[in-house]
């Protein structure tokens, strides 16, 4: 089986995916857009890219010899895809670096005439023959050619009977164990001891909510074509009911996503919503508000050409036509009635804690967790889990904290045009200019003096770290990481460069190149290693276009997160 990785590039508003003209400067193609790419061809040797569907520089990046190019100049060996109806024409997709078309079946006149336009030259022969390669290259790693032979059907029946085996069950549990932030935890409320808790309410619209297929809905509701199909779902009220008996657990949805009309859960069939769900707070031991997101707005959006509604207008939590008050409203009104509410935050990408933060004492940011949902929750309540996830993104205060959301629509989402316009014979309905160039996520927080409301690599633990500075030498710098709490945990390191100005190019404050993480047992003491070579300490030169190394004094910084860098190296190049 292939990954195919997408969507290969610039894809980064859903409105008008389709049919947006994008352009962006080329130190922020090189240096943000390109780099998740790279990692995944380079060090991940990922088989197959699927390009995205919008244009860039009046091409449609399945015909942008100018940016697919890149992929190949790097090494790549891989095929590059087209996204359903994306490839668009034979000649410039071949000629642009395209390797397959999705969907196609056999069409031998489709077939001549490509074979015609070889002859002629109207496309590449070199191109050709290199769509060629890397099409078969893909078919022969996935064994396409090996179907149906004995040693095939041998490997299938014993993928088939290893399907869903405790391995995979483990490595599902892990991955998003690991991935819990946790956010707050005022004066170390959680962990809590489950043998003193015995009413519960499990609260909120994401308490009772299939994130998956599993109840049968199609991938439109469930996040376009990142829609999973699993093999089972255990939301938050199933684990607590499992947990604490049916008797013991109250639910409030306060409000649902799904099935508005319905008192009954769908996850444990025969519980009915309560009535009253502050008067079921006051009665409780505990009140878990399961909130945040869902697969409406986290998602890809299906179609094509302009599509409303399509991305999230702000940083609240899903608002529901007709709810009594909204979510963060709920939660504060939960925590007058409980001073022991926490919140479970279920979404994608950032949500603001600020209108509720100071009402309860824990957040934790779960993401999409999978199968286990809700009993990895309730194990990072009480202790059996100790959270070690960090922010892979910045959270601001609000939504005009980030560059492109206070630079005007030519920047986010893009410029709407009223009549279709031809661009190299394509109807082009908005068109996008990357104005911020590389001033995105935490550089931009960073480099405008802008205060966020979590960190990039934030994240808290029921223990404490100490990270020491070690020894740098030969371009291997080192931290000393020591667990200085009573509980066994695992830290994130994480390595920054800080690189001198440049003429004619300004340079983060910093830019992370390296993690680590480390498991410790508490008053144990570990060695992180971190080697860096010349790519950690460069950017690309648009004046002279290429990478080029920063020349001066640079840092090497470590610490546990973007805003936490006890440790310091000098380095100069």
């Amino acid at each position: 089986v292939s990954p195919s990785m997408k969507h290969f590039c610039l894809n980064d508003q859903e409105f008008a995916r389709t049919v947006i003209m994008v352009d962006c400067p080329d130190r922020a193609l090189r240096e943000i857009y390109l780099r998740p790419f790279e990692i995944a061809a380079l060090e991940g040797d990922a088989w197959a890219f699927v390009n995205s569907y919008n244009g860039y520089r009046g091409e449609w990046t399945s015909h942008s010899w100018a940016l697919n190019r890149i992929l190949f100049e790097e090494g790549w060996k891989g095929a590059l895809v087209s996204d359903w109806g994306g490839y668009r024409d034979d000649v410039p997709a071949i000629n642009g670096g395209s390797s397959m078309e999705t969907p196609a079946g056999i069409d031998r006149e489709r077939d001549r005439r490509e074979v015609a336009q070889v002859e002629s030259g109207e496309i590449s022969g070199e191109r050709f023959e290199d769509a060629v390669r890397r099409t078969l290259r893909l078919a022969f790693r996935v064994g396409a050619f090996d179907f149906n032979t004995p040693a095939e059907r041998a490997e299938q029946d014993r993928c088939e009977a290893a399907f869903r085996n405790e391995e995979h069950l483990a490595l599902s549990y892990r991955a998003a164990a690991e991935g819990l932030v946790l956010l707050q935890n005022e004066r170390g409320y959680l962990p809590l001891d489950q043998s003193k808790i015995g009413k519960v309410v499990i609260a909120g619209p994401n308490a009772d909510q299939y994130h998956s297929m599993i109840d049968g809905r199609d991938l439109k509701y469930r996040g376009g074509s990142g829609a999973v199909k699993a093999g089972r779902e255990i939301t938050p009220l199933m684990a607590a009911v499992e947990r604490f008996g049916r008797d013991n657990v109250v639910w409030a949805p306060t409000m649902r996503f799904e099935n508005a009309d319905s008192d009954e859960a769908v996850s444990v069939p025969g519980v009915k919503a309560c009535a009253d769900p502050i008067a079921a707070a006051k009665e409780a031991d505990l009140v878990i508000y399961c909130g945040g997101l869902d697969h409406s707005l986290d998602r890809e959006v299906l179609g094509w050409g302009m599509i409303y509604p399509n991305d999230r207008p702000n940083l609240n939590f899903k608002t529901v036509d007709g709810a009594e008050k909204t979510q963060e409203e709920w939660i504060i009104e939960l925590a007058k009635a409980n001073a022991n509410t926490i919140v479970s935050i279920t979404a994608g990408a950032a949500v603001s804690t600020e209108s509720f933060k100071k009402s309860v004492p824990s957040i934790l940011l779960t993401w999409y967790p999978g199968e286990f949902a809700g009993e990895i929750l309730l194990d990072a309540v009480f202790g059996k889990i100790n959270p070690s996830g960090r922010l892979p993104i910045t959270i601001g205060r609000k939504i005009e904290d980030w560059p492109c959301h206070r630079m005007g629509e030519k920047v986010y989402p893009g410029i709407v045009f009223n009549e279709p316009r031809p661009w190299k014979g394509s109807d082009i309905m908005a068109e996008q200019s990357y104005d911020d160039g590389i001033w995105v996520g935490y550089r931009g927080f960073e480099h405008f003096g802008v205060e966020p409301e979590y960190p990039f690599g934030f994240g808290l633990s029921y223990t404490t770290f100490k990270i020491s500075k070690g020894k740098a030498k030969d371009g291997v710098f080192t931290a000393g990481v020591k667990n200085t709490g009573k509980r066994k945990g695992r830290c994130v390191v994480q390595c920054y460069v800080s690189k001198p100005e440049q003429p004619g190019a300004e340079m983060p404050v910093k830019e992370l190149v390296r993690f680590a993480s480390v498991e410790l047992e508490p008053d144990e003491e570990k060695t992180v290693s971190f080697e860096l070579g010349e790519d950690d300490f460069r950017y690309w030169s648009e004046k002279e276009n290429g990478w080029r190394v920063a020349k001066g004094k640079s840092k090497v910084l470590i610490g546990a997160s973007s805003v936490d860098l006890p440790v310091a190296y000098s380095v100069k190049n």
